[in-house]
């Protein structure tokens, strides 16, 4: 679960930037704005780029990156070694480059409006890929919470043997 959430942490960091790059595009939409204006908005427009770049070059769950490449890894689950026994978890790549940020500027209206579309794409790519980690969260803790219930079934279940073997051996030794 740790490793899902830090994912989901990772790209709820990285949806929060994408919007606030949303916000400096639609502001450099606006006419009124000189070149002095649209300059301090690509300054910041472009430290965002690099930051959602760098946390997904730097988001890690022991050792293992979770967001700029593409791998699956098998959480085991279950009591035995079948397919059913195991969770795939997918990690992503959602880096700058592959989210069609590094080339988007907001220094003019129209490079602004080209911004909108690569940033909606982009922020439609996180969403998705968050949803994928949330829906494994909470396959992860329905499946923690059926094996405690297996498990406490089995004991109930070992314990109510064992009390009926010390009762049938009493009444055994008493007869005796």
């Amino acid at each position: 679960i740790s490793m899902a959430n830090a994912a989901d942490g990772a790209l709820r960091e990285m949806s929060n930037m994408l919007v606030r790059m949303r916000e400096l595009a639609i502001q450099s939409l606006n006419y009124t704005n000189g070149q002095s204006e649209r300059s301090t908005l690509q300054e910041e427009f472009s430290a965002l780029v690099s930051e959602v770049d760098r946390i997904a070059k730097t988001a890690e769950f022991n050792g293992t990156k979770l967001l700029n490449t593409a791998a699956s890894k098998n959480i085991h689950v279950g009591k035995g070694t079948t397919s059913d026994d195991k969770i795939r978890l997918s990690t992503v790549d959602v880096d700058a480059s592959t989210l069609a940020l590094s080339s988007n500027t907001v220094s003019t209206a129209a490079k602004a409006s080209t911004a909108i579309a690569a940033l909606d794409s982009a922020l439609n790519t996180i969403n998705t890929k968050r949803g994928t980690f949330g829906a494994i969260v909470n396959r992860l803790q329905t499946t923690i919470q059926s094996l405690g219930d297996q498990i406490n079934s089995t004991t109930a279940a070992e314990s109510q043997i064992r009390d009926l073997d010390v009762a049938d051996e009493s009444a055994k030794f008493s007869r005796n």
